[in-house]
């Protein structure tokens, strides 16, 4: 079950095994082994093709056909994964919140986030509120802002100054021509 289901998701977003592969960190060879069934993955990978997929384990492993988290086991893996990012433990978050260690671990492990502490959370782990509520699983999320902070750089560097010198004085539709062209180079050096 674990194979067709693996399959059936990677086809699904149109990717390849190596694309797959390369998300989880693993060679290519290892992930067709799971596709075949004729290796299964450890928990941890389980866990990051569950959240690249936005499945649960239960059905990756044919235990039920729900497909997607509910909401709350959305926010549940997307706070402990952000947290973990900034290499925070959970006293760390509750320290910062000014609320105990106990209350954060439930916040946590419900997924169920206080709305007073909603904006403090994702100030702490450097988010906004809809990607830590958004449809979107974790990895698009890093994704995403591993692509702006590129870009950002990019727009940055002091060795094109002179060619964008007016850059913060342009229009958003310039910005956004500027943000294309980006896209265009940085799709070329993927290839």
């Amino acid at each position: 079950m674990l194979g067709v289901r693996l399959k059936y998701l990677r086809k699904s977003k149109n990717k390849t095994q190596q694309d797959i592969a390369d998300v989880l960190g693993i060679t290519r060879p290892a992930y067709t082994a799971y596709e075949q069934g004729k290796r299964n993955p450890d928990y941890g990978i389980l866990e990051k093709i569950a959240d690249y997929y936005n499945v649960s384990v239960d059905y990756l492993l044919g235990r039920t056909h729900e497909k997607m988290y509910s909401y709350e086991e959305v926010i549940q893996h997307k706070l402990m994964n952000f947290r973990q990012d900034k290499k925070l433990t959970n006293a760390d978050m509750a320290s910062k919140l000014g609320i105990s260690r106990d209350q954060y671990s439930k916040i946590e492990y419900e997924g169920k986030i206080p709305k007073e502490l909603l904006e403090p959370i994702t100030d702490i782990l450097n988010i906004s509120i809809e990607d830590l509520e958004s449809h979107f699983t974790y990895y698009e999320i890093r994704e995403r802002q591993k692509d702006e902070a590129e870009f950002q750089a990019f727009a940055n560097d002091p060795s094109l100054q002179k060619w964008y010198k007016e850059l913060p004085k342009s229009r958003e539709e310039d910005l956004q021509k500027l943000r294309k062209i980006w896209e265009m180079i940085n799709s070329e050096e993927k290839k």
